[in-house]
């Protein structure tokens, strides 16, 4: 989304304060000299832009939807592969966003219209048209991971109670009347929300049963690690893009790069006696120079992520699957059941 037309400083200077006052105060107790104070600027300033403060309500919620638009739009969700993974990243990334205090991650739209509703009708269809644009940008997602995941459901997609008709804004004479169309729109709002929410849990819980193969991704080390080069900046900060991909599609449960061999040692049993070798090791090929541990559906789903890393120089990666306690069942006695269940209790507990 583009930045609202015609540009003039001062009047995004009001439009920046009315979205923080408006957030802090509600739009029933916010004056035009509040705004003026937070803008650090005259009425007169604030009347040539706005000819009300219900003006500039309307000018904010369209505002709302630049300034957060670009910051959905930016967000690394939308690079996931799968269609449920970018709705995940999509909530995972409004959580992150729950920083400082209430009125600096509150909604603009969402609270303005709750407290306009039957009063502002203007502003109410602004905020409607806010949060229906947002709305519009997690449809195709939703429609793919209910396909792909073969989820049955009454609703499609498309969350149709965020889209009124298109006689919406029209105000009965009957305040009673109007009321109850409020009731009625808000009960449909969030029914259709509620659909979404529970068909959406639906869809990670199939997901989540088929999630339970764990692997260690084994990067191989080379020459140039061996040698202690370290990565530049740039592979650092694609590596730190991607890490954070894998963060927030619930794939990456640990990582780390290893230092060179010379820096390590060896230890070789042989029944009762220990020998001691110092690095560095030959073969470089057969030494390790990093890790991950993943959380994946099946080997090809951690093929499939593996081939994204930002990888370019020759680096050779080993994909190894880690044995569960269930693949030593025959072997594991109640014991070692009991043992090895108290062990992880306490390794998470640790955490």
């Amino acid at each position: 989304m583009t930045r609202p037309q015609p540009v003039h400083e001062s009047k995004f200077k009001i439009l920046d304060a009315a979205l923080i006052v408006f957030r802090s105060k509600g739009f029933t107790a916010t004056t035009i000299d509040d705004i003026c104070e937070a803008a650090s600027l005259t009425k007169g300033s604030f009347f040539h832009h706005f000819k009300s403060k219900e003006d500039l309500a309307i000018a904010s919620a369209e505002y709302w939807s630049f300034v957060t638009g670009a910051i959905f739009d930016s967000a690394p969700y939308h690079s996931f592969p799968d269609p449920l993974e970018r709705l995940l990243g999509y909530v995972d990334f409004r959580r992150d966003l729950l920083q400082g205090e209430l009125p600096e991650f509150t909604c603009l739209v969402g609270t303005m219209v709750q407290e306009t509703y039957d009063t502002h009708p203007m502003i109410r269809e602004a905020c409607d048209k806010s949060i229906s644009q947002h709305a519009a940008t997690l449809e195709a997602d939703i429609a793919e991971a209910m396909r792909k995941y073969k989820l049955r459901s009454s609703f499609t997609g498309k969350p149709r109670a965020l889209h009124p008709g298109r006689n919406s804004g029209r105000i009965r004479s009957s305040q009673s009347q109007a009321r109850s169309r409020s009731r009625r729109r808000n009960h449909r709002t969030s029914t259709s929300l509620s659909r979404i929410v529970v068909s959406s849990v639906s869809i990670i819980q199939s997901n989540q049963e088929k999630k339970k193969m764990k692997v260690m991704i084994v990067v191989k080390a080379n020459a140039q690690s061996e040698a202690g080069e370290m990565p530049s900046t740039e592979l650092l900060t694609k590596m730190g893009k991607y890490n954070q991909e894998l963060v927030a599609a619930g794939i990456m449960l640990s990582g780390d790069g290893l230092k060179a061999s010379s820096n390590g040692a060896r230890v070789k049993f042989d029944g009762d006696k220990r020998t001691v070798t110092n690095g560095p090791f030959a073969n470089t090929n057969d030494l390790i120079a990093g890790y991950w541990i993943w959380n994946v559906k099946s080997l090809q789903d951690a093929i499939d992520w593996l081939k994204r890393a930002p990888f370019t120089n020759g680096e050779e990666v080993e994909i190894r699957p880690i044995f569960s306690a269930e693949d030593f069942a025959p072997q594991m006695t109640p014991d070692l059941q009991k043992q090895e269940a108290d062990l992880r209790q306490k390794l998470a507990a640790s955490k």
